[in-house]
């Protein structure tokens, strides 16, 4: 479920749900099967909202907590939680599943504008780390939100593969993009991205879509797996028309986060 999500241009009025141009991740588009559990720090989540169930990935930052995008868990009564997954459709031996009801969304989240799309969940019991099928992720400094154009960035999930596809999809996938200047990625998104974000082109077909909503976009630094980013949004006239994506920047949110690792 990435957002597609709503803004108001050239003063027009934003009513309808229908009109908006803008929407949630929902997959991978033009990336790869990722080899069995090699991103052990990848979470996926069913989510239960009044108006259904939806399907958001997160991340695994501490033994007990997952940082996803606030639209995947705001309104939601509870989900199930997948760790050390990789084929979703299939029994796996090392996946745990976890029941929750504890969600934090961001306090000053906006979803009429996707402004401040972050939360953290808790599970209700501490998990076991084993390294090899469930492990958790490096999040970048705060202080470390300087340039990141250029930058080869990896998004995954388990989002539909293609436009034409409207399922998730069964296996974890990834993509490898590049990071572009966010005033290259207004362009696209009418003046809408903030410091906050972090832009991927799509070029070639390659992006997160739905389904991807609330995953992980990280950055080799140093033969280290750092997370830079959870996936916000994109245009919702497709995921492989070739226009960048939209991320929550983790430096940017990072004092929130340390606050919500302690007190949450």
């Amino acid at each position: 479920m990435r957002i597609f999500a709503a803004f108001c241009i050239l003063l027009a009025a934003c009513a309808q749900a229908k009109d908006i141009n803008f929407r949630p991740t929902t997959k991978i588009v033009g990336g790869d099967e990722a080899v069995p559990h090699s991103l052990p720090y990848q979470v996926g989540m069913y989510v239960y909202l009044p108006q259904g169930r939806s399907f958001c990935g997160g991340s695994l930052v501490s033994t007990q907590h997952v940082l996803t995008a606030a639209h995947c868990t705001d309104k939601a009564s509870s989900a199930l939680i997948m760790l050390g997954a990789h084929n979703i459709s299939t029994v796996e031996e090392h996946r745990q599943e976890f029941e929750t009801s504890n969600f934090a969304v961001h306090e000053n989240w906006f979803p009429l504008f996707i402004l401040n799309d972050i939360a953290m969940v808790k599970l209700n019991e501490i998990i076991k780390i084993d390294g090899a099928f469930i492990n958790t992720i490096a999040l970048a400094p705060e202080t470390e939100d300087t340039v990141l154009t250029g930058q080869l960035a990896t998004v995954s999930g388990w989002g539909k593969p293609s436009d034409e596809v409207q399922t998730v999809s069964s296996v974890l996938r990834y993509v490898n993009s590049t990071i572009i200047e966010n005033k290259i990625c207004n362009i696209f998104y009418f003046g809408s991205i903030r410091e906050d974000h972090i832009c991927l082109n799509g070029w070639e077909g390659k992006s997160s879509c739905s389904g991807d909503s609330g995953g992980p976009l990280v950055i080799n630094r140093d033969g280290n797996t750092v997370q830079y980013g959870v996936v916000s949004f994109g245009i919702r006239f497709g995921c492989e028309i070739g226009w960048p994506s939209v991320y929550t920047s983790v430096p940017k949110y990072r004092s929130w986060i340390d606050e919500k690792l302690q007190s949450f």
